[in-house]
């Protein structure tokens, strides 16, 4: 939760890096909070969309483990 926190900061300080809310949503992934993660995650896509294959692999990850458990 502290690591969301201080990723917000850096929102608050220069929103239109998209990098940050990729962070912010590895962060919230590891906080099982799905939603939260995949908002960020569009967010981070649209203000870089070249993070779109660092997210798509991370999504295939994710699903991948919540399909073995």
């Amino acid at each position: 939760d502290r690591a969301v926190q201080h990723v917000n900061k850096a929102i608050r300080l220069n929103p239109r890096r998209g990098q940050y809310y990729f962070t912010r949503g590895l962060a919230r992934l590891n906080l099982n909070r799905e939603a939260q993660a995949r908002a960020d995650f569009d967010q981070a896509m649209l203000k870089n969309p070249t993070l779109k294959i660092q997210i798509d692999q991370v999504v295939a990850e994710q699903e991948a483990m919540l399909r073995d458990e």
